[in-house]
């Protein structure tokens, strides 16, 4: 899926679930479309994913405290890394160039492109 994940807002509480479904969407197609040659490696990645995302899950059943927690942070910023690398092909994950509060996987701009 290329696009919004979740916008208008910056809330731990908002943001961790989202990035959780769209980490575990990613993962499965992963899954799926992995390249010939790099199975062992992809279903490694896969599964050290899935156990953090579990760890994760487990902590937000915690309670709203947790989304206050430094936890919260470290696990936040792991979604942002996890989510880039799993992106699809041709695309970044983070937030919108034109709004904040906008975050998603959007196309990678060639850094060249009108640079002549």
């Amino acid at each position: 899926m290329i696009g919004t994940i979740i916008h208008g807002t910056h809330r731990n509480e908002d943001l961790i679930p989202a990035f959780v479904d769209a980490l575990t969407e990613r993962l499965e197609d992963a899954a799926l479309n992995c390249p010939k040659g790099n199975e062992a490696e992809m279903a490694q990645a896969i599964g050290n994913a899935h156990e953090t995302l579990g760890a994760i899950e487990r902590r937000m059943e915690g309670g709203e405290d947790y989304f206050l927690s430094e936890d919260a942070m470290w696990d936040l910023e792991w979604l942002f890394d996890a989510l880039n690398e799993f992106a699809p092909e041709g695309t970044r994950f983070g937030a919108h160039e034109g709004d904040g509060a906008c975050f998603g996987f959007w196309p990678i701009e060639d850094e060249f492109e009108g640079a002549l």
